[in-house]
């Protein structure tokens, strides 16, 4: 199970409604095909930004703001799925 908390209202309606404008199917049939590979049960909530600071700063770029409010925090880089900008599957 995977829990997601969200700052952004788009992003809870896309996933919970799994309903997308056009230039956005490509990510969110990407992220169902992961869901389904891994078996992966996902919850995604909203929650106001300032009620979700970490959230907030990651989502502004505030990489240092994020490791003050959560000093244990592990921030990796994020490479978006191929497949979800469009490239061909081989």
């Amino acid at each position: 199970r995977l829990g997601i908390y969200s700052d952004n209202s788009n992003t809870v309606h896309i996933f919970n409604s799994l309903c997308a404008q056009p230039e956005y199917n490509r990510i969110l049939r990407s992220a169902i095909d992961v869901r389904i590979d891994l078996d992966l049960d996902v919850h995604v909530h909203w929650i106001p930004g300032q009620e979700n600071t970490v959230a907030d700063a990651l989502s502004r770029g505030a990489l240092d703001r994020a490791l003050e409010i959560h000093p244990g925090l592990n921030i990796l880089p994020f490479i978006p799925p191929q497949d979800a900008l469009g490239a061909c599957k081989k």
